[in-house]
């Protein structure tokens, strides 16, 4: 089964994520990376059909305590 929605994946439990789209992704849906645990060691983002380099997004992402792979959708299995 193919699931299409944001997904925050911990060692024991999966944890949905209230982002459609990379527009939805803001300093205050991160918030949330702040309160998990245990911390994540990476995020992964899917964008689409293209990455954000040279956005607010991007640098805000760079400045995670974590490692930060942006992936366009062509990374992904096909759905």
């Amino acid at each position: 089964r193919i699931l299409h929605n944001s997904f925050i994946i911990l060692p024991t439990k999966i944890l949905r994520w209230n982002v459609s789209k990379i527009e939805d992704i803001t300093i205050e849906s991160l918030s949330i990376l702040d309160i998990i645990h245990p911390k994540p060691d990476i995020l992964v983002v899917g964008t689409g059909s293209h990455i954000p380099h040279g956005t607010d997004l991007y640098f805000e992402l760079q400045k995670l305590p974590l490692g930060v792979e942006v992936l366009p959708l062509v990374c992904f299995p096909p759905q």
